[in-house]
């Protein structure tokens, strides 16, 4: 499976001993740095807490544990239509403000064929 906490992806696998149970191995995640108020870290702590779910609405609900609590999900698709779009964060670092004249560019490139350069197709 995949997933994606706030600014981080993650890879894993999980299983179900029966109807709405599930378990998850624990998670592979990039480690961006997300920003202040992210539950990125909660999360990924409680990852192999979670043993159930309920689909409801669209929306999955993963439960903690010992009633530990109860995470809800929603599909990309009810946040509007991501066709053609591309979202992302850029964070700057440095401790000092950025100039009113300052640029952010970024750029979509296909780095999936090897040993050729990376086509911007946006």
């Amino acid at each position: 499976m995949s997933a994606r906490i706030d600014c981080n992806r993650g890879r894993g696998t999980w299983k179900s001993a029966g109807p709405s149970q599930l378990e998850f191995a624990p998670l592979a995640l990039t480690r961006a740095f997300c920003l202040s108020g992210s539950l990125q870290d909660q999360i990924a702590k409680q990852w192999q807490n979670m043993r159930s779910y309920t689909l409801k609405d669209g929306h999955l609900f993963l439960a903690l544990m010992a009633d530990g609590g109860i995470y809800k999900y929603e599909p990309l698709s009810s946040l509007g239509s991501t066709e053609g779009i591309v979202n992302g964060i850029a964070a700057y670092r440095e401790r000092m403000t950025l100039p009113s004249t300052a640029v952010f560019e970024a750029t979509l490139e296909d780095v999936s064929k090897a040993d050729i350069p990376a086509e911007v197709i946006g």
